[in-house]
């Protein structure tokens, strides 16, 4: 390619791409799309491919997209599977780059290269911000930036690619939710080397940074997000802690009667959800000790309130025999 070559296909939004990509023998075809952006605001591509597809959004820095060009949002899916992504960008041109995840396996002219993609474009004042400087190993990272009270994934990326490459995503979102974000590493060492991830919210304020972890890593509490405080031995859910919750604690063993409305996973990636208001002796469960437990906090008043990111305990009793509560399978 030479600079100014004609290779860039004009679109605008509301519109469907309909295209065949190619990759065999260590090459790939790729398609490069140019959108004209007259007013601020958030883009969305969603698309479906006959092969693994990798669609990006990119912010041109010279007319040769093999240079200096920066990846604003990028992510890949499965054959038959819907990839969106998303970015804010300001008036200027915007490229669209789609193609074969890989370099073999969709020779030309095949019977399974065709995709399509749709182009939406929405206003936005408010954003997250999201760096990452990757290391050696982009296509190890990935992350999703999560709305708490629905779980709906509002925004991802990855895998990453470009080693030892600055990312920047400017997230559009509501700030009057609560987001989390995590940020995951396939292989399990983070990021190393000089690489990191910063995220901030929608003051400017940087919230967290780091990239020393394992397989994940979250930043919490993004945007307007409520206290999540829980009574431990509010057996009967009332947000108190008296005489009535060890009647409603002996209630609950024998009729299984509802739970109280603080749950939390226990232990951690065990997919069981425990009523942590009745695991008075942190061991996890809720049983017979636990109604012991409480009438021991009886005597020393009202336990303090315990914010949920504390559940399970960091140093739990010994179990005793437990009854699960609530699975989320």
């Amino acid at each position: 390619m030479e600079p100014g070559e004609e290779y860039f296909e004009p679109i605008q939004c509301g519109t469907t791409i309909c295209g065949t990509a190619w990759a065999d023998g260590g090459l790939r075809d790729t398609d490069w799309y140019v959108l004209t952006v007259i007013e601020s605001g958030m883009l969305i591509f969603s698309g479906e491919a006959e092969f693994t597809f990798e669609l990006a959004i990119v912010v041109p820095g010279s007319p040769d997209p093999c240079v200096g060009f920066a990846v604003v949002a990028i992510g890949q899916a499965a054959e038959g599977e819907i990839i969106t992504i998303q970015a804010p960008v300001n008036p200027g041109e915007v490229w669209i780059r789609a193609r074969d995840s890989g370099f073999d396996s969709n020779p030309c002219g095949g019977d399974d290269d065709d995709y399509y993609i749709t182009i939406d474009c929405l206003p936005c004042d408010d954003f997250i911000i999201i760096e990452i400087d990757t290391d050696t190993y982009p296509e190890e990272t990935s992350w999703e930036l999560i709305e708490r009270e629905s779980g709906t994934v509002v925004a991802s990326a990855g895998p990453l690619s470009d080693p030892y490459t600055l990312h920047i995503w400017e997230l559009c979102a509501d700030p009057t939710l609560c987001y989390d974000w995590y940020i995951y590493d396939s292989f399990g060492d983070g990021i190393h080397s000089s690489g990191y991830y910063s995220v901030y919210g929608f003051d400017g304020e940087r919230l967290c940074d780091g990239g020393e972890f394992a397989y994940e890593d979250v930043c919490p509490d993004i945007g307007t997000c409520v206290p999540c405080d829980y009574v431990i031995g509010d057996f009967n859910g009332n947000e108190i802690f008296n005489v009535a919750d060890i009647i409603a604690a002996f209630s609950k063993l024998k009729t299984g009667s509802p739970d109280p409305a603080f749950l939390c996973e226990c232990p951690p990636g065990s997919g069981n959800e425990w009523a942590v208001t009745m695991d008075v002796n942190n061991s996890c469960g809720f049983n017979v000790a636990d109604i012991i437990a409480a009438f021991s906090k009886l005597k020393t008043g009202e336990p303090e309130l315990i914010p949920c990111e504390e559940c399970p305990p960091d140093s739990p009793s010994p179990p005793g025999p437990e009854v699960p509560l609530r699975s989320k399978h």
